[in-house]
């Protein structure tokens, strides 16, 4: 007669490991490009055991868009491995990648990510990401047991992979070739089409992203940024920063907290892993300094039309932009000023400049009476008087809520900034403005 046979206290598969010498490459199979990668993992064992395993092969595979669904994704083989009793065990894990499935990278219905976005996305946040290991059907080799191959098939282990946070991975952040786009001035406030657009070359340090160099012991990378919705949060730090950038000696400390969708190139194809959280702190470098750019040289002005009080100039000049930095503005409007006195307004329309010398167009409307009555026009003549007489004179440009229509806000913080104007003698451009009088300005102030 048998008796039940029962085994108790059994061993639990160790569940403290760590991962060394962790390395991936693409290389070539059968002509083909495949992903290889190896790693030693290291195995805490506080048991009495002692085992001879032989070399042993086995599929990983990562959760599908359906609950039950696996989608094998990687080839695991294991080396030859002796465990001895209370001692650490050193396992050397060689896998390679020969496809990608295209239901690992298609999104799922209803969340708008793939089960690769959501696999790397819980890595990336430093949550546990689950696997699915199943051991091979047949053999490794021909000393491996054909019984034990079939009973690891039959078999398979959820393993949860230790995430690793991107928390303060990104410790420099330069921009180059940056091209910023106003939205029109018909955009109502707080829509989508008020936001500005930047388009930029990226290079960090610390990222892995595109192409990538090692920098004694850093991560370099570059890449670039296409159509990237700008969404100002908070004006007052938008202020100072911008202050800070303008007119300070030293780079502001910014921190970067988001998500990304990040373009993969392999042997394998090309993918797009969506959402991918970024964060850290960062220093933006090699922003232009926006002092030393020189002021745009005037080349005719025209006298479009005159009242008593008020004439409306119509300037053209050519803007020299000696940084890679472009913008494209549809609208602005800007108050022109003199001893803190507003005299005029300045509009520019469809404006655009890139590196090297821009042509521009300005309309000013200068009213004296309009924006500062009595003491505004007395202003305004001692300044002209001077402008004509040969003497160097001073306009100090600044915005207004308005400036930008569709971003009142945006346009509120930099009317914080006041940017003086040194105009050069009348006598200085006499051979060089070319004016044009369309009519006899008659009655108006002198």
């Amino acid at each position: 007669m048998f008796k039940d046979f029962v085994l108790k206290e059994i061993p639990q598969l160790p569940t403290s490991h760590r991962i060394n010498n962790f390395h991936v490459s693409e290389v070539s199979l059968h002509g083909k490009s495949i992903i290889s990668a190896s790693a030693a993992v290291i195995l805490e064992n506080p048991f009495g055991l002692e085992l001879q395993i032989p070399l042993l092969g086995f599929s990983v595979s990562l959760p599908g868009c359906k609950p039950l669904r696996r989608l094998k994704f990687a080839n695991v083989s294991t080396q030859e491995l002796t465990i001895t009793p209370n001692t650490d065990v050193e396992v050397q894990v060689s896998a390679m990648i020969e496809s990608i499935p295209n239901e690992l990278t298609d999104v799922c219905p209803g969340i708008l990510l793939s089960p690769m976005d959501l696999f790397v996305g819980t890595y990336l946040l430093g949550d546990p990401a689950m696997v699915y290991v199943t051991g091979d059907a047949l053999p490794m080799d021909g000393d491996s047991p054909t019984w034990l191959a079939k009973l690891l098939h039959g078999i398979t282990f959820p393993v949860l992979i230790t995430g690793h946070p991107m928390d303060n991975m990104i410790r420099s952040f330069d921009l180059s070739q940056v091209s910023l786009k106003l939205p029109p001035p018909t955009a109502h406030p707080d829509s989508p089409e008020a936001l500005p657009y930047m388009n930029a070359t990226v290079e960090y340090h610390s990222f892995a992203k595109v192409k990538t160099t090692l920098y004694g012991g850093t991560l370099g990378a570059k890449g670039t940024l296409r159509d990237l919705p700008i969404n100002i949060t908070n004006y007052d730090v938008f202020e100072s920063v911008v202050q800070e950038l303008i007119l300070g000696n030293e780079k502001p400390y910014l921190e970067i907290s988001g998500n990304a969708d990040v373009d993969t190139t392999t042997g394998l194809g090309n993918y797009v892993i969506r959402d991918i959280p970024i964060s850290g702190n960062i220093i933006l470098d090699h922003i232009p300094d926006f002092q030393s750019i020189p002021l745009p040289k005037l080349q005719d002005i025209l006298v479009e039309s005159t009242t008593t009080q008020s004439m409306v100039l119509k300037l053209g000049a050519i803007a020299d932009n000696p940084t890679s930095w472009s913008v494209a503005i549809p609208y602005a409007n800007i108050l022109l000023s003199h001893q803190n006195i507003t005299l005029g307004n300045a509009t520019v329309q469809n404006l655009h400049i890139s590196q090297g010398k821009n042509e521009m167009s300005v309309t000013i409307e200068w009213n004296p009476m309009y924006y500062g009555g009595v003491a505004a026009v007395g202003t305004a003549e001692r300044l002209i008087g001077k402008y004509i007489s040969g003497y160097n004179t001073t306009l100090s440009i600044t915005m207004h809520e308005q400036t930008f229509p569709s971003m009142p806000l945006l346009s509120q913080a930099f009317s914080a900034f006041t940017l003086p104007l040194c105009t050069y003698s009348a006598l200085q451009q006499i051979f060089v403005y070319r004016t044009h009088f369309p009519m006899i300005v008659s009655g108006f102030s002198n």
